[in-house]
Formats: structure tokens, sequence, C-alpha cells
């Protein structure tokens, strides 16, 4: 079973036996767990769907929250400070429920591939959030993500990388990100071992050209 699979499922209280064997070796899913946990308890409030308003996406950041963690250090060359993003990856179906209200975003971006992935290349949409930042990310020319290792999305600026969530499948990715992108102009998504680093790997991916 996938990562997304197992805490899709974990959201969704439906735990198979399958699943179970798959929080039980991942150690990544576990330390999630405990928040998508959290955050599906408070969306089981029928409350909050009767009647969904214009702030949904910053109600569901809200809950989720997010902040700095203590400078990492980066696996090699540059320093990086690494920001804890809001914890919880929604994969894509998730995603499409809880921010279904679709409208224009606020700013579009192109990501070209690096040296590790010449002929991919991608197109992230971003909207503009009371606590942070809803993204898009669709790309073309990249694989799914090689068994032990994931994708994972950062923002980056002024030294600082604030990953915004690990993925698997890169053709169509929705995450929040919990800080604005004006602060974190740079766009980049790299391929990480899940060796439990919370630093951005060498293996750069995409990159905006801001």
């Amino acid at each position: 079973m996938k990562c997304d699979d197992a805490r899709a499922a974990l959201f969704a209280r439906d735990l198979s036996s399958e699943a179970e064997a798959h929080l039980a070796s991942c150690a990544r899913c576990r330390a999630m767990s405990e928040e998508i946990r959290r955050v599906s308890d408070e969306l089981d409030d029928p409350a909050l769907w009767e009647e969904p308003g214009p702030d949904a996406d910053s109600m569901v950041l809200a809950m989720l929250g997010g902040g700095a963690s203590s400078p990492g250090a980066r696996r090699s060359g540059a320093r990086w400070t690494v920001g804890a993003a809001a914890a919880v990856v929604l994969v894509a179906s998730i995603g499409g429920f809880l921010l279904g209200q679709r409208h224009p975003a606020d700013w579009t971006a192109v990501v070209m591939g690096s040296e590790s992935a010449p002929d991919a290349s991608g197109v992230v949409r971003g909207w503009n959030l009371a606590t942070g930042t809803r993204v898009v990310l669709e790309s073309r020319g990249l694989a799914p993500a090689p068994p032990g290792h994931h994708y994972e999305f950062w923002f980056i600026g002024d030294g600082m990388a604030f990953s915004g969530g690990t993925f698997l499948d890169p053709d169509r990715v929705e995450l929040l990100v919990a800080v604005p992108r004006r602060d974190f102009p740079t766009l980049l998504v790299t391929l990480e071992p899940t060796d439990g680093d919370p630093t951005p790997s060498d293996v750069w991916v995409l990159a905006s050209e801001d």
C-alpha cells in the first residue's frame, strides 16, 4: 500500500489490515498519524458543513496549524532552515473534496526540470489564503517516485526551505502550505529518500525560474 492510500484510510477512519501494516512499517506515516486523526475529528463536526462559506480553505489550514521548526542541517553544501509544514498531506481526492470551491488562481508559476530530470516541466497554481497557500502542481515528464523515495514540494526564500508536503505521483498534486508565497518566491520539487531527514535533498527535479 502507498503512503497516500494509508493516510487517506487513516483520515477516513477506515483502516484495513493492509493500511495498519503500512502504518506499522512506515515511520513517516506514523509521525503524521496523530495530526491526521485530529483533523479528521475536527472535520467530523456536522456544523462545519451546514453552510460552507468562502473561507473553507482558511478553516482547514487553521485546524492544521503549522510553524517553524529548529534549524536543520543541510545534507551537503548550502545551509537551510527547514519550516515544518502543516503536517497533513491530503491526497488529491480528499483535497478536491475539502477545497471544492473552484476559482481562478491568484498566481501561476512555471517549473522546469533540472539536470536530474531534464525532460520534466510543470505548472504551479496558487491561491493565497489567510493562513498560507493552497497550491496545485501539474507536471509532465516525471515518473512516480521509485520504491523507498518520495517527492517533496518546497517554498524557498532567504535561505529557508519550507516543506509543503510529500507525494508519490507527480502528475497532479494538491497541497496546503502554511506560509504565504510572497515570503518564499522560489518553488522547488525534490526527490527524497524516505530516511527521516527533514531537509531538501540534492536531487532537484523541478524548480521555478524566480
